[in-house]
């Protein structure tokens, strides 16, 4: 298991909007955890196994889309 840190730019308010994606073995989508002020601590503690994967650039649609189809 995988997870890679995808970031966009901060809302209006200055608040960060990134999320972890967390992969299966054969690469499918697992979970979206949104990181909110929490940090890596988000996804190490549902998926304590789940080895880092690259950061990656987004955009605020695609982050909403991702929470929305693949949050658990």
């Amino acid at each position: 298991m995988i997870y890679l840190h995808l970031k966009c730019t901060n809302d209006n308010n200055g608040n960060p909007r990134r999320l972890f994606l967390v992969l299966d073995h054969r690469g499918g989508i697992v979970d979206a955890i949104d990181e909110g002020y929490r940090g890596r601590c988000a996804v190490t503690k549902k998926y304590p196994h789940a080895k880092q994967g690259p950061d990656i650039r987004t955009t605020p649609a695609e982050r909403r889309d991702l929470l929305r189809d693949f949050s658990k």
